[in-house]
């Protein structure tokens, strides 16, 4: 961690930490963002990856706005279960992605009803990536949720809301953009 120095007038200088600065992330999935209906029509596909791949257009407005706001990626798809940050680093590479990978977010599960096992919505997953990474150099100053579902609860507002047959558009990417760099949609 840096350290600054700081005096007051007749006191001995003593140095205090630096806060780390906060960055944009994207809170990213896959399906109907990256993966869209043409992906499984065209057969897209990576050498070592099963499934289908991301579809090259998608691909290029990720990493416009990776390169229009310097955000980094928290993979918050379901391709993260039972996976580690680097395995989602490496298939988004293989994919085509020229940014960051810093991490995914957990998997929450709740006992419902009757003791059935339920899903976490994937905004409370997201805040509680962000709790946990709350005053590292992972904070975010700005974010924004890229995913064609709207299970978002409180993040709903920062929801860049994709649809399956299109997959990440440039309206889509315009407005990530707007949130990430302005605080609000275009």
């Amino acid at each position: 961690m840096k350290e600054s120095v700081f005096a007051c007038s007749g006191s001995q200088p003593r140095t205090l930490p630096e806060r780390t600065p906060k960055i944009k992330l994207i809170f990213l999935d896959f399906d109907g963002v990256l993966i869209n209906r043409a992906s499984f029509t065209e057969r897209l596909r990576v050498p070592g990856w099963q499934g289908a791949a991301a579809h090259p257009k998608c691909m290029e407005q990720l990493n416009r706005i990776v390169a229009e706001t310097g955000a980094k990626v928290v993979v918050s798809s379901v391709h993260r279960m039972g996976g580690k940050t680097i395995n989602m680093r490496e298939k988004l590479r293989a994919w085509g992605f020229k940014g960051d990978c810093v991490g995914i977010t957990p998997v929450l599960r709740r006992k419902g009803t009757d003791h059935i096992v339920i899903a976490e919505p994937r905004g409370i997953e997201i805040q509680a990536w962000i709790d946990e990474h709350e005053g590292t150099r992972y904070e975010p100053h700005s974010f924004c949720v890229i995913d064609d579902d709207a299970d978002m609860e409180h993040l709903l507002p920062l929801l860049v809301q994709t649809k399956f047959e299109d997959g990440l558009t440039a309206a889509n990417a315009d407005h990530a953009i707007a949130l990430l760099n302005h605080g609000r949609a275009v």
